[in-house]
């Protein structure tokens, strides 16, 4: 059997699905796959993360462009006075005039230009690394955000029937006490349970007013009627299958490698400050009146240029040397996201574990539990308990169905979480019915362009 079908089966069964049951969804129930396809579209902090990752692509263009020409055009006009011994020392009233087109095409850089290339395109597949783990943040959040509020629900549910249970308790023992069957502290006792009940209510109705506000910013859109929640995905079937995969494919693990790579391409950027430089000038001028009224002179050339740093104060070298202790760093840093990712993955199966083992126990105390209160109920209306007794019977009951609630929320927000541990968390992996936001258009439109400022700011 699949985990999702496992999911479907032990999440919010038995008891939520017998308190759901009491208010069933209308048509426009809305499904956890609604929710999680709603977060993907909305969350703004996803869609900063895109607008990130598109500063990045444009570092490709700006690196790519030091292969190519630039061009410059330049203009001189203004009035000038002019004489020498050959005019008799009149003056020449003189319009100067310059016009100049230079074009500079770089030949070599030092290495630089492939080496900014290959290390800002490192760059990009982090920054898209980076915002795999983004969309797994919001959509991990989506799912607990909507469990939160379908859990909460079923739990008011069954403290307000508590509350209703308690009140006719309450009413039962007041008249069972005007007829002198039972005591002032029976009374007591009945109606102390039923103010805790009513204080625990209200605290319940204020837990749920806050996920559904919680539900509000991470999805977009308040909480309709919430259908009971599945495990979408499949997870790993074994701890050391969960612990090799987030190793390798966590997206912050992904990103630290990419940013490794890139940190040795700009080793290779510094010290390319150190090497020789080669580039053609093109350029042609025309000037009037320079010297002589009324004058005109042209020029055209192309030149070879070479420069060759000898000694520049020695900052290019610190540069190199930053560099490459920035790569011992990235080195560092890729081990700490290795270590974290198969932390995080270890953890949460044996929790996903426990919780599946804390669901089955509860599901056989609850059933003890609901055995033990029909018992104490039959014994007290013979006279062999009292009504404490009774009222610990169903206090005991009431927890433990609460108890299940929470594991059961507990489990499913496991499972989730080991999805996005190994790095599955995502809309095209679970099918969410959405437009997969493509990460690869802005940079195939923009990374190659010679020209132009773009249309509007993308979202």
């Amino acid at each position: 059997m699949s985990q999702r079908g496992i999911g479907s089966r032990y999440f919010l069964s038995g008891v939520i699905a017998a308190v759901l049951a009491l208010s069933a969804p209308t048509a426009g129930a809305e499904s956890i796959t609604d929710a999680l396809a709603s977060a993907y579209s909305t969350n703004p902090d996803l869609g900063a993360q895109r607008a990130r990752l598109r500063q990045a692509d444009e570092n490709v263009a700006q690196a790519l462009s030091n292969w190519r020409p630039t061009i410059r055009v330049t203009g001189e006009y203004g009035r000038g006075w002019f004489r020498n011994n050959s005019t008799l020392l009149q003056w020449q009233r003189l319009k100067p005039a310059a016009g100049q087109v230079q074009i500079t095409q770089p030949i070599f850089r030092g290495g630089r230009t492939v080496a900014e290339t290959r290390a800002t395109n490192q760059e990009v597949l982090a920054e898209r690394a980076l915002l795999v783990s983004q969309e797994q943040s919001v959509l991990l959040n989506a799912a607990t955000a909507y469990t939160d509020v379908v859990s909460l629900e079923a739990v008011v549910k069954l403290r307000a029937n508590n509350v209703r249970v308690l009140a006719q308790q309450q009413t039962a023992t007041n008249a069972r006490f005007r007829v002198g069957e039972l005591t002032r502290t029976d009374v007591s006792q009945a109606d102390a349970r039923l103010a805790g009940a009513q204080a625990d209510l209200t605290l319940s109705q204020a837990n749920l007013a806050a996920a559904r506000a919680n539900y509000l910013r991470v999805v977009g859109v308040p909480p309709a009627t919430l259908v009971e929640p599945v495990a979408l995905g499949d997870v790993p079937k074994t701890e050391e299958e969960a612990i090799t995969i987030a190793g390798e494919r966590n997206p912050d693990v992904r990103a630290a490698d990419h940013r490794v790579a890139a940190s040795r391409y700009r080793v290779d950027l510094a010290i390319g400050e150190l090497l020789p430089t080669v580039s053609i000038i093109g350029q042609a001028a025309r000037l009037y009146d320079s010297n002589i009224e009324n004058d005109r002179s042209d020029r055209a050339e192309i030149i070879g240029q070479i420069s060759i740093p000898l000694y520049q104060g020695g900052a290019e070298h610190s540069r190199v040397r930053e560099a490459k202790q920035l790569v011992g760093q990235r080195r560092l840093e890729l081990d700490s996201a290795r270590r974290q990712a198969i932390e995080t993955a270890t953890r949460v199966w044996r929790r996903l574990e426990a919780e599946r083992g804390r669901v089955k126990s509860i599901s056989s105390q609850i059933n003890a539990a609901s055995v033990a209160l029909e018992g104490v109920r039959q014994e007290a209306q013979v006279g062999s308990r009292t009504t404490l007794d009774v009222l610990d019977a169903e206090q005991e009951l009431l927890n433990a169905r609460v108890t299940m609630v929470q594991a059961q929320r507990d489990a499913l927000v496991q499972h989730y979480t080991l999805l996005a541990a190994i790095g599955v968390l995502t809309a095209r992996s679970l099918n969410l019915p959405v437009e997969i936001y493509d990460e690869e258009e802005y940079y195939k439109s923009n990374s190659g362009r010679w020209i132009g400022l773009g249309g509007s700011i993308d979202k």
